[in-house]
């Protein structure tokens, strides 16, 4: 019985552990490239539609349909413990014929003394995809969808 309990207490030890493991610097991000349908001009218009509708509190940091890239200040709330996180990001969105790659980096929240932390931990990166990917996975139906009415 007390090995049992050992083993237990020794599992949920090392658990915890994994979770506060720190992510290297060069995986912090997510970057997904979705093939639609639609010239250049086309996307990057249904793309600000999109931005403007799905994202929170975002701030435009750049743009330019010329290029192909949307650069945008946002955030998202994660929970990460109990209570709700407002998680800011930066996202950018670039856009080529018939593609689009979005890549979300930058990820931090503010603690109650408005000071800013960036997030490191796997247990918060885990977090993060499993309330942000669904968000981005709709933008390429969103881009297709036809827009008259």
């Amino acid at each position: 019985m007390k090995k049992m309990i050992t083993i237990m207490v020794m599992f949920v030890l090392l658990a915890g552990c994994a979770s506060l493991e720190t992510v290297p610097s060069e995986e912090r991000e997510f970057q997904k490239v979705y093939s639609v349908d639609g010239t250049v001009e086309e996307i990057y218009n249904s793309t600000l539609q999109w931005v403007a509708e799905n994202t929170k509190e975002n701030v435009i940091q750049y743009k330019s349909k010329d290029e192909g890239k949307i650069i945008i200040q946002t955030a998202i709330e994660v929970t990460y413990t109990v209570t709700p996180v407002l998680t800011d990001f930066t996202l950018k969105i670039e856009i080529k014929e018939n593609k689009v790659r979005v890549t979300a980096y930058n990820f931090e929240f503010s603690q109650q003394s408005n000071s800013w932390v960036k997030i490191d931990k796997r247990n918060q990166f885990n977090a993060i995809e499993k309330k942000l990917m669904p968000i981005l996975r709709e933008l390429p139906a969103y881009i297709e969808s036809d827009s008259e009415w």
